[in-house]
């Protein structure tokens, strides 16, 4: 019975993992609603399962592409979500994303924690080395030394 019950996790796990990549997707090409609704069957598939591995960084991505929709509020909803999962999982892979998106978020509020939030982005990319990430980040307008 135990047997039966990990493997039929693993292949919950793994459907919720396609899905949230569907998601993503859509998402990187900017079908904020088609992203949004598998975005919303992969929430039913693996967010069960307890697995938190890489939906910091879809849910940035998710974020970023509600900004450009002009929906900041989700945006930062998601953001918070994000920031509170990679506190919890210690996955800090993406940290600097997720910090980036949010800076981003604050600055178009006009809000000074902006500043702040992206201090702790160039502490974070110094800290891991992470130049190609740092590239990204230039391309997507963020004033990066």
């Amino acid at each position: 019975e135990s047997i039966e019950t990990c493997t039929d996790n693993e292949v919950i796990l793994f459907l919720g993992l396609s899905l949230v990549l569907r998601a993503l997707l859509y998402f990187t090409r900017g079908e904020v609603e088609p992203g949004e609704r598998a975005m919303a069957r992969a929430n039913e598939v693996y967010l069960p399962t307890g697995a938190t591995v890489m939906i910091p960084n879809f849910l940035a991505v998710q974020a970023e592409v509600l900004i450009k929709a002009g929906r900041i509020d989700e945006a930062e909803g998601l953001i918070d979500q994000a920031l509170a999962i990679l506190e919890q999982s210690r996955e800090n892979w993406c940290l600097a994303m997720v910090l980036a998106t949010k800076a981003t978020i604050l600055s178009l509020r006009q809000d000074q924690e902006a500043e702040n939030y992206m201090l702790r982005v160039i502490d974070t990319l110094d800290t891991q080395q992470a130049e190609g990430l740092r590239m990204l980040l230039r391309q997507k307008g963020l004033p990066l030394p």
